[in-house]
């Protein structure tokens, strides 16, 4: 989970209905609950508040979430306005259900290891002009030649000793 734990005029309210939040579930005490977040980062440049208090704060907040599931933290989140949002794992955005139904993975196929493999598809779809894969992504160094000597203007002597050694 990404939980935004800051300070300041636009952001101090979330802080202080997190720590609402914390408090209600007996994460933490009055004195917590209640602290001027919309000033608290003042206080800390200012010495009355000690960095060790922060340090402290952030530990309460870490403990607090420890114990709850990301759906339990994303409900509360929605319930009481938080922001926390969760963080998905690599196996949960291939799995996801929203991104197969819209049809975002699409099956790129390699000829040169004779396999199709299975790509992040377009960001949008618009209807009047489509974004469709061309071709497979280039490999390392597919396209050397072309950029070092087509674009970049080296000649194939100045490209060789680059692959000799071993730069390109």
């Amino acid at each position: 989970m990404s939980i935004t734990f800051v300070f300041g005029a636009a952001i101090g309210r979330f802080t202080r209905r997190l720590m609402e939040w914390v408090h209600d579930e007996g994460g933490c005490d009055v004195a917590t609950r209640d602290k001027d977040w919309e000033h608290y980062f003042e206080l800390l440049l200012s010495g009355q508040e000690p960095f060790a208090e922060l340090d402290r704060l952030k530990n309460v907040v870490a403990d607090f979430t420890r114990t709850r599931t990301k759906a339990d933290l994303l409900t509360a989140a929605r319930a009481r306005s938080l922001l926390i949002a969760p963080v998905a794992t690599v196996a949960e955005v291939v799995g996801s259900g929203q991104l197969a139904a819209r049809g975002y993975w699409q099956p790129v196929e390699h000829p040169e290891l004779d396999r199709i493999f299975r790509y992040p598809g377009p960001f949008a779809r618009p209807s009047a002009t489509p974004l469709t894969y061309r071709r497979r992504p280039p490999l390392v160094g597919e396209h050397n030649r072309e950029v070092y000597v087509g674009e970049l203007g080296l000649d194939e002597d100045e490209l060789a000793a680059l692959r000799t050694k071993g730069i390109v």
